[in-house]
């Protein structure tokens, strides 16, 4: 079900350039990291399900941060399709950094979605040697550290957008 009711959807949604775009996304194979300055991971079911083990995905955000100096974000869930980066010493992206994802305490563990996925961005984290903090529910925030930026829930996407093109600019 599309919610036409959002202006800011229903702008993107009648917007025949903006779905043409979408509708030819390049595949994974074509994507030349080193177009790009930044790589940005976004939440749902495929952040948690598909994305941490995709390698090509992973590869590219590495060259993107460690050989481009770009910059890496994960908003929400997103922060799963960047737990797994190895960097070229062998450590985790995200070890010894402060982020933030969907935090445990907000999770409402008798909703269907949470029993079919039963699933915690912030242990997640943590079990890779993340740093995690957050916010209010229902408020942005974001977290920055260095050239990561991590945003708690979607309401955090400005946030993370504006964060990640001020590091641009630097």
């Amino acid at each position: 079900m599309i919610v036409t009711s959002d202006a800011l959807l229903k702008k993107h949604l009648y917007d025949s350039d903006f779905m043409w775009a979408l509708a030819h996304t390049k595949p994974v194979s074509e994507v030349r990291a080193d177009e790009y300055a930044g790589m940005a991971f976004v939440g749902g079911g495929a952040a948690i399900v598909g994305i941490p083990e995709n390698k090509p995905l992973q590869d590219i955000a590495l060259r993107i941060y460690e050989q481009q100096g770009g910059v890496i974000a994960g908003i929400c869930h997103g922060t799963e399709g960047i737990k797994n980066l190895k960097l070229s010493d062998g450590t985790f992206l995200i070890q010894g950094k402060v982020l933030t994802s969907f935090p445990d305490a907000f999770l409402n563990k008798e909703s269907p979605v949470y029993k079919a996925y039963p699933f915690s961005a912030e242990a997640s984290i943590k079990r890779h040697g993340g740093i995690f903090r957050h916010g209010a529910n229902g408020k942005s925030h974001v977290e920055v550290d260095g050239r990561l930026v991590t945003g708690m829930s979607w309401e955090s996407s400005v946030g993370v957008a504006e964060s990640m093109i001020r590091l641009f600019q630097q």
